[in-house]
């Protein structure tokens, strides 16, 4: 857990992760696992058309 809880650190905001890129790995990572309640949430994040199509053609 601890190793777990020390990557989670680098994806928030006090993290070496850009918000930006964050939402696209949360996107990647929902869409690769089908977890749809991730995608539905973090989908509105900002994120542009542009950015989320080369998420989904993977």
């Amino acid at each position: 857990m601890e190793a777990w809880l020390e990557f989670g650190k680098h994806l928030t905001a006090r993290g070496r992760v850009s918000i930006r890129t964050r939402e696209l790995l949360i996107l990647r990572i929902a869409l690769h696992s089908s977890c749809e309640y991730e995608w539905a949430n973090h989908v509105r994040a900002g994120m542009t058309a542009d950015e989320i199509a080369p998420l989904v053609q993977v």
